[in-house]
């Protein structure tokens, strides 16, 4: 089921005054990936340790089911929990080295930038808070009366993008949604990421930089690769272009 009416992407019209863009010019924009991007680790697995079924978790995540399955299976495992539990184990996952000095960077150049994930927006939300950062894609849990029921609502965006991902959020797609929405050419644009899920995404950007990567074909989509596990090490792709 798809519901791209809601999972809100963040748009703070104040950074346009605070961060000095203008729309009449060139500018740049910078996806990122959350889970071993800007984060270290994955949400899934610390809410899978934290109440008891990381190995079920990890079981499905080996599994050779189509993505999209994958991430209404994994759903279904978060039913019954309340919420506020699973933000308060969201709260709890560390950044990635160098994540602060590296959004700090880019602020300063006045570029958006924002999370798109196949995680959930219980955690890109509070993630792009937290960082201030412009916009943020992802599924979203049901939830009703504060307890996840294990239903998921999926943006998908892969059949308007014409792009082969087939998963539960094309990265490509909401890639070039946000760019249009903010006038910033592809070409202007920087994604990264760690893993396969981000190919479509890296594939699609200007400049694409595979981060830590978890699966070395990653390296066939992207312009850059990055090894270190140090966020700032992408920064010379960013500033510098």
């Amino acid at each position: 089921m798809s519901r791209i009416n809601i999972l809100s992407w963040i748009f703070k019209k104040n950074h346009e005054k605070k961060r000095g863009f203008d729309l009449g010019r060139r500018s740049k924009l910078v996806a990122f990936d959350m889970d071993g991007t800007l984060l270290n680790g994955r949400v899934i697995y610390f809410i899978g340790e934290r109440f008891g079924f990381l190995e079920e978790i990890k079981s499905i995540m080996r599994g050779r089911i189509p993505p999209l399955e994958k991430s209404k299976i994994i759903a279904k495992h978060l039913a019954g929990l309340e919420a506020k539990e699973i933000l308060d184990t969201i709260k709890k996952i560390p950044l990635m080295t160098g994540a602060l000095e590296t959004i700090d960077r880019i602020k300063e150049k006045g570029y958006r930038m924002g999370v798109i994930s196949d995680s959930y927006t219980i955690a890109t939300s509070y993630l792009t808070e937290r960082l201030d950062m412009d916009f943020h894609m992802a599924n979203e849990l049901e939830v009703q009366q504060g307890i996840v029921t294990g239903r998921i609502f999926t943006p998908l965006g892969w059949e308007q993008a014409n792009c082969s991902c087939r998963r539960s959020i094309c990265k490509r797609f909401f890639l070039r949604k946000f760019a249009n929405s903010m006038r910033v050419s592809i070409s202007n644009c920087i994604a990264i990421g760690d893993s396969l899920a981000d190919w479509c995404m890296l594939e699609e950007a200007g400049i694409g930089i595979a981060f830590d990567p978890k699966d070395q074909d990653l390296a066939k989509y992207a312009d850059a690769v990055v090894k270190e596990k140090d966020l700032t090490h992408v920064l010379g792709w960013i500033l510098n272009r």
